[in-house]
């Protein structure tokens, strides 16, 4: 029989915890402080206020603020990835749903976290080469995510067929389109309560957009 793993002991998993705990709290007050006063104005000191550490505990987390931002960014996307995956991989995913996701974008995370939605459509913007670079990457895994669902309708549908180029462009339009839609009605407005409305109507136009689409193509082809 393989031997088996030492066990951690426990002193080295309660220290884990509380080290886990502690970035979790800079992290919980930095995403409170740049959406409610702004990446520019907030500084490491009002987060180690918030936070209830000494700016040096900050600091041996985070090596600056940018560093901060770029984590918040991270997780931002990784949670409204999540949000998504689940209606891109259910089994019965169809064309209308594909449009629908943004919904699940609209309703499950830009309404449920609207702190995580104002940093990562507006305090990520305008703020530094590696910051715009971690930007780029991650609408970038948005948009492949998007793409590989309608290639998942097209593979299921059978009958659906779009060239590689219409079905990129299908997937930016669909990323920028709410993306415009959640800043302009969550962070520019306080509109929360119209939400559901709007994302009917996003979809309805999506979808009549996404259909005159194929069909322009199929006309191409005649």
């Amino acid at each position: 029989m393989p031997a088996s793993e030492p066990e951690v002991p426990r002193r080295t998993l309660r220290k884990q915890r509380e080290k886990e705990q502690r970035i979790a709290a800079i992290l919980a007050a930095a995403e409170k402080l740049f959406a409610q006063k702004g990446y520019q104005t907030a500084s490491m000191g009002d987060i180690a206020d918030l936070a209830e550490f000494s700016t040096g505990t900050i600091y041996f987390y985070f090596k600056n603020k940018e560093d901060l931002l770029i984590r918040l960014m991270n997780d931002c996307v990784y949670l409204l990835r999540e949000s998504l995956a689940g209606g891109l991989r259910s089994s019965d995913f169809a064309l209308a749903d594909f449009c629908q996701v943004g919904q699940v974008f609209l309703l499950d995370f830009c309404s449920r976290y609207p702190e995580k939605a104002t940093i990562l459509f507006r305090e990520t913007v305008g703020q530094g080469a590696e910051v715009e670079e971690q930007r780029k990457q991650l609408f970038e895994k948005l948009t492949a995510d998007i793409q590989g669902g309608l290639e998942e309708v097209c593979r299921r549908e059978g009958d659906i067929v779009i060239s590689a180029p219409l079905m990129e462009l299908i997937a930016v339009l669909t990323v920028g389109l709410y993306a415009q839609v959640a800043y302009h009605y969550l962070i520019w407005r306080d509109e929360s309560d119209r939400i559901p409305e709007i994302s009917d109507q996003t979809v309805t136009f999506l979808l009549a957009g996404v259909n005159a689409l194929l069909q322009q193509q199929l006309e191409g082809r005649a």
